[in-house]
């Protein structure tokens, strides 16, 4: 056998098994923008992970494909930590997100900031899923 032809046969079986990844997407649904995986964020930190780069360019470019929505980013966290911290710390992620909106050309104008802290849980916050699940980051329709 060739051997360019035995290196790409041995490379197949990895190449079928690799998982194949999504472009990330955001589409406005009703009153909310609708992402296909969360903006990550540390929930220790306040810090956006790396890993949001790809999901805020998919939101830049829905907003810059729709130049008359306004938004709310909404910042939420678990029940662990005092009212006050809570309420700091997701404010610091809502503004991060904003500040990279922003700099991904979206007008500082269209784009409000807001941490809700612990006020909004989506999920009991007794067991560690349901912790998981109210530290988020919602994108809120101001105005269509």
């Amino acid at each position: 056998m060739n051997r360019a032809l035995l290196v790409l046969a041995l490379a197949l079986p990895s190449l079928w098994a690799a998982p194949v990844q999504a472009d990330p997407t955001a589409i406005v649904a009703g009153d909310q923008i609708v992402l296909s995986s969360p903006i990550p964020f540390d929930s220790h930190g306040g810090s956006l992970l790396p890993t949001a780069a790809p999901m805020l360019a998919a939101v830049a470019a829905l907003l810059l494909r729709r130049p008359s929505l306004t938004i709310e980013i909404g910042a939420h966290t678990d029940s662990r930590g005092s009212d006050t911290y809570n309420a700091a710390f997701t404010q610091q992620v809502a503004d991060q997100v904003r500040q990279a909106l922003i700099a991904r050309h979206v007008a500082a104008s269209r784009l409000t900031a807001m941490g809700y802290g612990e006020t909004m849980p989506i999920a009991p916050n007794t067991t560690a899923e349901g912790r998981d699940a109210n530290r988020r980051i919602e994108l809120r329709v101001l105005h269509p």
